[in-house]
């Protein structure tokens, strides 16, 4: 398996088109659906590191304390996915509405080439 995600977003349409997308774009990935932090727990805690960890900016907040740190730590990232007041020094931002492109940049944290060609957006 290449890469794990978890992708935890209230909103079901913006849930479903980020984990189709991660799906499309690492077809050997494992990628778990939460609506809130209160289902995360045990997705987190099932998935092989390094996890890649979206979070809506909204609820990013309820995360427990010790969990982006050790996204961190296990080599994953965290990617707040909307805008927020939150300082962004140890999360990646997506913002909403999000292209493929978007999502496999803050994914990596390579920008991606302004002359390639940009598959239309999910969200």
């Amino acid at each position: 398996m290449d890469h794990s995600f978890v992708v935890v977003e209230p909103d079901p349409i913006v849930r479903m088109d980020l984990a189709g997308a991660l799906e499309d774009n690492f077809p050997n990935s494992r990628v778990e659906i939460c609506a809130s932090t209160d289902e995360l727990q045990s997705s987190f805690m099932s998935m092989d590191s390094p996890v890649n960890l979206f979070v809506n900016a909204t609820i990013l907040s309820d995360l427990p304390p010790d969990m982006i740190k050790s996204v961190g730590d296990g080599g994953g990232r965290v990617v707040r996915v909307g805008s927020s007041t939150l300082p962004s020094d140890q999360t990646a931002v997506l913002d909403v509405p999000f292209s493929t492109a978007m999502i496999l940049e803050a994914v990596s944290n390579v920008a991606p080439d302004p002359h390639a060609h940009q598959p239309e957006g999910h969200t």
